[in-house]
């Protein structure tokens, strides 16, 4: 029976990243969205001081991968910024916290409700988003609301 419960969720664990995946492939193909993928030996280069990506610092040690997508293009980003967090929330994500600091700028954390280990930043700064991927060692409340 355990066998079966652990099949199960490492299957739900499997679907749930390729469904992320599948969101950010679409968002990365998108001629405006440049896109970069990091790995654990590359973030270990990384200063954690001087990044600009907000709560990653704080679980810098726990991430495994991560993948970038950011515009400044008018179109691109309002589509990085509206439509892709809508898209994972469609895919089981969770809103793990929001914030809106002015009319144009906005930060938004989501987390998935299988997968605690996959995590979605959007920044928005108008004309720019920012969209962080991870995934990690993480569990549900390395992303609450501070």
């Amino acid at each position: 029976m355990k066998k079966k419960i652990l099949s199960f969720v490492l299957l739900l664990a499997a679907i749930n990243v390729s469904a992320q995946e599948e969101v950010l492939k679409k968002y990365s193909a998108l001629g405006d969205v440049n896109t970069v993928s990091v790995t654990k030996g590359m973030l270990a280069s990384l200063p954690v001081d001087q990044t600009e990506l907000p709560l990653v610092g704080k679980v810098m040690s726990k991430i495994e991968n991560m993948k970038i997508l950011s515009s400044d293009k008018s179109k691109a980003a309002k589509e990085l910024h509206t439509k892709l967090p809508n898209q994972l929330l469609s895919k089981g994500y969770e809103v793990k916290f929001k914030t809106k600091q002015s009319k144009n700028k906005e930060l938004l954390v989501l987390q998935s409700e299988t997968d605690p280990n996959s995590i979605v930043i959007v920044n928005w700064d108008k004309p720019k988003t920012i969209v962080v991927s991870l995934h990690g060692n993480f569990s549900k409340e390395d992303f609450e609301e501070q």
